[in-house]
């Protein structure tokens, strides 16, 4: 189980160390694409979500998703900031829905299913059409 933890730790460095920082809040980082005056062009990289792979009720490993949210047209991003902590839970709520009903062991995840169950709950939280969903990078790791 320490070994599971260090690789982990690892990969989520190798994975931010790759990203445009400045660090804006503790759940996530954002950059600029294209250009600095607009905040649309942002994109926000949160922090790993690990969900549990269960099968007949034991867990056989875990799935890691680093979700990426853009902003579109017309979002704020001081609005998008103030709600990142509620965009996790809820973001973490549906993951573990799904992860009880799709997440298999040694399955892949098909990552625009994913992005639309998380799609619904960001857009039940801001409304829709401010913040677009992507799965960044998803890892299995099965428990030893």
């Amino acid at each position: 189980m320490q070994h599971f933890a260090i690789v982990l730790i690892c990969g989520a460095l190798n994975i931010f160390s790759t990203s445009i920082t400045p660090v804006y809040g503790a759940d996530a980082v954002i950059s600029e694409e294209t250009s600095e005056e607009t905040p649309a062009n942002a994109r926000i990289e949160m922090k790993p979500f690990s969900f549990p792979v269960t099968v007949r009720g034991r867990q056989k490993g875990s799935m890691m998703l680093v979700v990426v949210l853009k902003l579109q047209e017309g979002a704020e991003l001081e609005e998008i900031n103030t709600r990142l902590p509620q965009l996790r839970g809820d973001i973490l709520i549906a993951g573990n829905q799904l992860a009880a009903r799709r997440f298999r062991p040694n399955t892949p995840v098909d990552p625009d299913v994913v992005a639309y169950y998380f799609q619904n709950a960001v857009d039940r939280r801001l409304g829709s059409g401010k913040i677009r969903v992507f799965i960044n990078q998803s890892v299995y790791q099965s428990a030893q």
